[in-house]
Formats: structure tokens, C-alpha cells, sequence
């Protein structure tokens, strides 16, 4: 997928939380023509101007539902539409200063068509790195916080 859409410039900003900037948010794609089931993302990984975010600081939105990546790791319901971009929201007090920031946005998932596993050896390829059923994208953006 053409990085450029992975990640969207439209509505990067910070949010408050009772009166107090609580995080930023930030849009992103889904790199899979087909969509995903959520529970088919692997990792998921957010830097913000040299900032790494552990996973725990990251919330996902997708339409109205909100989680945590431990609770979208075993939501077996949920699809993520290519055409639909998810809300990560990420608690940092204070959230984000105006103006450019370089935002980087790895995610990886798992292709539903290829097996995790392959006890009866049906197919002829050697997993490296994760096998080829894995699927990394990763994209870096300079954009401007809305404020």
C-alpha cells in the first residue's frame, strides 16, 4: 500500500479529558485491500518525534468501539474496513505542542489466508521472521497539530 495513506494528516490533535489535555489523537488505514478482522493486527507500534508509546498509552477506535490493544487482540467480531480509518488515541498528559510533528506508525497483521501453523506440512515455505502470513507496513508523516 502507498505509505502516504496509511497514516491521515486530517484531525491530528490533541483531546482533553475532564478540562485537561489527557493525549493527541491520530488517524490511520488499514494496508490490507481485503480489511481485517482487529484481532488479526500482531502489533501495533506509534512515534511521535522520537517518542516511543507503549502499548498501554495507546487506545483504538473503530467506528464506535474504543479498546485497549490487549482487548483488540481477542475481539473476534470486529472488522476493520479498508476504506475506514482508525481512531489511536494516546494519553500523554499535557498531550502535544502545536505546530509540525513527525509522526511514524508501524502495524503488523496476520493475512487470514495464509496458516499461523502447519503441523501436516502442506506447504512448502519456511518461516522466517514470523512467516510470510505476517504483513509489516510502516509509514512516517511530518504533520501539523491541530489545535
Amino acid at each position: 500500500m502507498n505509505e502516504k495513506y496509511l497514516v491521515s494528516s486530517r484531525d491530528f490533535c490533541n483531546v482533553s479529558e475532564n478540562g485537561n489535555i489527557a493525549g493527541f489523537q491520530v488517524k490511520v488505514k488499514i494496508p490490507y485491500y481485503r480489511g481485517i478482522f482487529v484481532s488479526l493486527i500482531d502489533s501495533l507500534h506509534l512515534k511521535v518525534d522520537e517518542e516511543d508509546f507503549p502499548r498501554d498509552a495507546i487506545r483504538f477506535t473503530i467506528g464506535n468501539h474504543t479498546m485497549t490493544l490487549d482487548e483488540v487482540e481477542k475481539t473476534t467480531d470486529l472488522r476493520w474496513p479498508f476504506e475506514q480509518a482508525a481512531t489511536l488515541t494516546i494519553k500523554k498528559p499535557g498531550g502535544l505542542s502545536s505546530g509540525i510533528h513527525t509522526v511514524q506508525f508501524t502495524i503488523v497483521i496476520r493475512k487470514s489466508y495464509w496458516p499461523k501453523t502447519d503441523p501436516d506440512h502442506l506447504y512448502s515455505f519456511m518461516p522466517l521472521s514470523g512467516g510470510p502470513y505476517l504483513s509489516e507496513e510502516s509509514a512516517t508523516k511530518r504533520m501539523t497539530l491541530v489545535q
